[in-house]
């Protein structure tokens, strides 16, 4: 059975309570001042079961003063049910309940007309035809308007059927996406503990999840679950839940959080959001207008900075910055509403487009951006959120800035041409074609100054660009990887012109130098100011094998080596053990540069000290 939520909303005194009762025989003023008033004041909850369909209906607060209490209860609802009086007609509050409503993103609903046994027939008709008429450019304009008497049952059984009809029109919900209630109840109950209530905006829940309590971080159990008192191993979208919470003491819960999958929402202070004035606001929207930000179960302080220039008047739309006095969860095309903070009034609401938004120095500059989201959603979202990265995003921080699965999130960006996979992260094509500048350019000026070297080190290349956009980089042939060097494709290490005399000089003093050379440093100090061409040279005629890299900082010539070593074999063939002192005499050197050699050929394997002497081990 399909679980939905439909709100009942309108005018104080016309019949919401009343109607819902005679519907599902539950009475949703539960609180005593409630019914010594005569009055609801929070919103109540009722389970309304159809063929192949089980509505919860959210009976809210008709009186002005309780609208915060009806904003509570009414996001995430499927459609609307609007109670009008058939004595007294549309009313201030059932206006501001149906724009309210629409500013929710309800688009479907019904109208009953209530008390409909006070009217005769013709005023019915007349009724029905001057509300018909009054909603005209509504969300219900078209919509069944069914006259109805909660007292005598007259056009029950008529408003069931259209309410049938309804459910079965209201599009799925997302049950795919990440967990997702906002808690309009909170209370503790004796022998069970913590226990949290709400309609499940998004995906599904089941006993021995692990939820997050948002704004904080606060991780819960969840230990059971109702739906309208039945027991329930798991519950979907659009379902009244009620969650009893193991890890937290009823007194830390509070109406306005949400509880959601771990890590799931994102926590903003300034988002950026396409905003529709409500026609009978009593002021415009203009830059810093204060006001209080409706979202979920809760509200937050702000101010409103219209992003085109000019204020939005009553009547009016366009993209507004939301700074926000303090940070709201939430996800990207969430709905909101806003109210001004004195008197208290409704301004109008709208969508979440980009809900990290930075401030914006050249307001005009990021209005098609937001156009883009506001026509494609998510799309459009994930584009600018890989242009701003500008760096490669993992599939998981994308998910939760969409506000996806991480399943969902990887299709969508699959789809996208202008998205590219890199391992599990995304980056964009503008974003990967500035990598790409900025490879080729360091390593042309790398090259330049280092002709000799094969390449930059990757860990000065991390400086210049991700991991992930080198190796993307490599793989379409822009730049060259191997080992640990980076270089430009057809790179070879070459002799430019003006090291070519710094190379024969450096090789000639060490030729000079024989058996016997200095540290490398003091070698290049001799080239004075071409001691870096010195290095450099000396670096490159190691690669090359015209020197020998010997000992700790130390150099020889080619052909030194090579008479070293053939002294050292020459003394082996005559006998078994060499001493330091045999080799310092035939080599010519002092004890010094004959013991740097001796250790260098232990290091090698190729002798083995034994005693006071070494023996051959590779002959």
């Amino acid at each position: 059975m399909r679980a939905l939520t439909f709100a009942v909303a309108g005018h104080v005194d016309h019949g919401k309570t009343a109607l819902t009762r005679a519907l599902t025989g539950v009475d949703t003023d539960a609180l005593a001042e409630e019914k010594r008033r005569g009055l609801t004041i929070e919103p109540g909850f009722a389970p309304l079961r159809l063929e192949g369909a089980l509505i919860s209906l959210v009976d809210g607060p008709g009186h002005e003063k309780f609208i915060h209490n009806l904003l509570s209860a009414s996001g995430g609802v499927d459609a609307l049910l609007l109670a009008v009086d058939g004595r007294e007609g549309p009313m201030p509050q059932t206006w501001e309940h149906l724009e309210l409503l629409t500013l929710l993103g309800v688009e479907r609903g019904a109208a009953a007309l209530t008390k409909a046994d006070l009217l005769s027939p013709a005023e019915r008709e007349a009724r029905r035809d001057a509300l018909a008429l009054a909603l005209r450019g509504t969300i219900l304009e078209g919509a069944p308007i069914l006259p109805v008497s909660a007292r005598t049952g007259e056009g029950l059984g008529e408003l069931k059927a259209a309410l049938s009809a309804l459910a079965a029109a209201c599009p799925p919900r997302e049950e795919g996406r990440p967990f997702r209630l906002p808690v309009d109840r909170a209370f503790s109950v004796d022998g069970f503990g913590a226990v949290i209530t709400g309609t499940i905006w998004d995906g599904r829940v089941q006993t021995g999840d692990t939820l997050q309590l948002f704004p904080g971080d606060t991780l819960v159990r969840v230990r059971g679950l109702q739906r309208h008192g039945e027991a329930k191993d798991a519950l979907s979208a659009g379902s009244r839940a009620a969650l009893n919470l193991a890890g937290v003491e009823a007194g830390a819960l509070s109406r306005g959080m949400t509880a959601a999958a771990p890590g799931s929402l994102l926590l903003t202070d300034q988002l950026d959001a396409f905003v529709t004035v409500w026609e009978k606001s009593p002021l415009p929207l203009s830059s810093g207008t204060p006001l209080r930000f409706y979202h979920g179960s809760g509200w937050v302080t702000g101010r409103a900075f219209p992003l085109g220039g000019q204020a939005l008047a009553p009547g009016g739309a366009g993209f507004v910055q939301l700074r926000l006095d303090a940070p709201a969860a939430l996800r990207p095309l969430d709905r909101f509403v806003l109210r001004a903070l004195s008197p208290a009034a409704t301004l109008g609401g709208g969508r979440v487009l980009d809900p990290l938004a930075p401030r914006h120095r050249r307001r005009e500059a990021v209005l098609p951006g937001l156009e883009a989201i506001r026509a494609q959603g998510r799309p459009a979202l994930a584009r600018l959120l890989l242009r701003r990265a500008g760096a490669p995003l993992s599939t998981g921080t994308l998910a939760r800035q969409l506000g996806l699965s991480e399943g969902e999130a990887a299709e969508l960006l699959a789809g996208l041409d202008d998205a590219l996979p890199l391992g599990g992260e995304w980056i964009s094509r503008e974003a990967l074609s500035l990598f790409r500048q900025k490879a080729e350019k360091g390593l042309w000026e790398y090259h330049a100054a280092h002709p000799l070297s094969p390449g930059m080190g990757r860990e000065e290349l991390r400086a210049l660009l991700p991991d992930a956009a080198a190796e993307a980089l490599a793989q379409e042939g822009s730049i060259r990887l191997e080992g640990p060097t980076a270089s430009l494709p057809g790179f070879v290490p070459a002799w430019p012109p003006q090291l070519l005399p710094v190379r024969d000089a450096l090789l000639a003093r060490y030729e000079a130098f024989g058996l016997a050379p200095p540290e490398n440093a003091r070698v290049e100090a001799l080239f004075g100011r071409d001691a870096a061409l010195a290095r450099q040279a000396g670096r490159r005629l190691e690669e090359e094998g015209l020197l020998i890299p010997y000992a700790h900082r130390r150099r020889m010539g080619k052909s030194s080596y090579d008479r070293a070593l053939a002294i050292l074999r020459r003394l082996f063939s005559q006998c078994e053990r060499v001493t330091l002192a045999q080799f310092r005499d035939a080599a010519g050197v002092n004890r010094d540069a004959a013991l740097l050699l001796l250790e260098y050929w232990d290091g090698l394997g190729l002798t083995r000290r034994l005693g006071d002497g070494r023996v051959l081990l590779e002959h």
